[in-house]
């Protein structure tokens, strides 16, 4: 397989799939990148902006259907994903901006580091014990979903019906959004 930009053909299909090895794989290739564009272009802040991306691909991961055959296609679609909530955060920021006294001690712009990728890892490692914690039923659905079965191949594997597997999905998303922000670590720019 030919390699672009360290994304190859096989990457793309499996993330069309939802499979976990290939959601990692875009993770780790774009995680830092788009945490810099943000940082640079929009927030100023690598705490802000680390929460952005990481609401970034949640969205790509719960995306329904993907059908990327070109790693330009992912990477413009992250990009603008990023700068719509890159632009959603300084919006919130300025309005309330009118709300509180401007005090030049707090417009410091934090010291940013190259070590986010900390951070990605750790949230990684919060969803899986997420995923331990759904009832038997539900994490047994995430498990084949990131295996990259379809709801359809799921329905029949579990014997249940299609609309079952997609509230077993959904309410396991809730599940481990809940978990994320009991540990501190979904942004909560994803209310916007």
């Amino acid at each position: 397989m030919s390699r672009t930009n360290g994304i190859d053909q096989e990457t793309l299909q499996g993330l069309n799939e939802n499979k976990a090895e290939s959601l990692k794989l875009v993770f780790e290739h774009f995680y830092k990148r788009l945490v810099f564009y943000s940082v640079k272009k929009y927030t100023g802040n690598r705490d802000v902006s680390m929460d952005i991306v990481s609401t970034a691909f949640a969205k790509l991961f719960e995306m329904p259907s993907k059908e990327f055959t070109h790693i330009a296609e992912l990477e413009s679609l992250l990009y603008t994903i990023v700068s719509n909530l890159s632009i959603d955060y300084r919006r919130k920021i300025k309005r309330s901006w009118k709300q509180i006294p401007y005090d030049e001690s707090s417009a410091q712009i934090e010291d940013q580091s190259d070590e986010t990728i900390e951070f990605g890892e750790e949230v990684m490692h919060l969803v899986m014990e997420a995923i331990e914690q759904l009832p038997a039923q539900r994490k047994l659905v995430i498990q084949h979903k990131l295996l990259g079965h379809t709801s359809r191949q799921i329905a029949q594997l579990l014997q249940l019906t299609i609309s079952t597997i997609d509230n077993h999905k959904r309410l396991a998303v809730l599940s481990i959004r809940q978990y994320l922000r009991m540990h501190g670590k979904y942004p909560l720019l994803s209310d916007y």
